[in-house]
């Protein structure tokens, strides 16, 4: 089994992980190939560590089932799911974006003039309309979880990182299915209901804040003002 500090050449599902892009405290990036379809990915592992965490299991999972609800060309897309049932190693499959973040380009190239602006702007609300549409509110709108695209003469926006997403239905998340067995790895496409979910609890801590906002002040009646 490869080493979990470094998972260069090892195969999760049908993706071969060639180089560490990149790593953080929440897990790390790995190009790879999809060698069926000739096409390279992106393969976000979760650190062994953060296995037994309910909250970033339930935000990792809720990545994978947020992105995939949202079919747009300016919003990354998640291509598969899968949990190892040899060492219980999370992974997210996703689309791999040839660009800058939005945070990088405006520390190297300075400012958008408007002519650039307003319609990369207008294509970031564009995605986000899509994703309130479907129930989702991304809570972490920032320049760090845009990508900049160069196309054609035009800067195109992908909008990243639905790890702290929240569906507003939460019931229209398909429910998850029976576990699979432990002879061969859980690999699914997030859009199915075959997706695992923390266990209960996890997600009530998370989105609490949004859930209980504070109650409204009360006015004060006429007899109190004459006072």
């Amino acid at each position: 089994m490869a080493n979990l500090e470094n998972l260069c050449g090892r195969k999760l599902g049908e993706f071969l992980l060639r180089v560490r892009i990149d790593e953080g405290g929440f897990g790390d990036l790995y190009l790879c190939e999809q060698p069926l379809l000739h096409r390279m990915a992106v393969i976000k592992v979760l650190h062994p560590q953060l296995r037994h965490d309910d909250v970033t299991l339930q935000r990792f999972v809720r990545e994978a089932k947020l992105a995939s609800l949202l079919d747009h060309p300016y919003a990354a897309h998640v291509y598969a799911f899968g949990i190892e049932s040899d060492d219980g190693l999370f992974w997210i499959a996703m689309e791999r974006v040839q660009g800058f973040t939005l945070t990088r380009w405006l520390r190297e190239r300075g400012p958008l003039p408007p002519d650039q602006f307003i319609p990369f702007f207008e294509r970031v609300t564009e995605v986000v309309h899509t994703a309130h549409e479907h129930g989702i509110v991304h809570r972490d709108l920032k320049p760090s979880n845009v990508m900049v695209i160069e196309r054609a003469g035009r800067l195109l926006p992908k909008l990243l990182d639905f790890g702290i997403a929240k569906l507003v239905d939460d019931a229209a998340v398909p429910a998850p299915a029976p576990p699979t067995t432990p002879a061969s790895p859980a690999v699914v496409d997030p859009s199915t209901p075959s997706v695992p979910s923390a266990p209960p609890g996890a997600m009530d801590r998370d989105t609490k804040p949004l859930e209980h906002p504070p109650a409204p002040r009360r006015s004060r009646g006429p007899a109190a003002r004459r006072s």
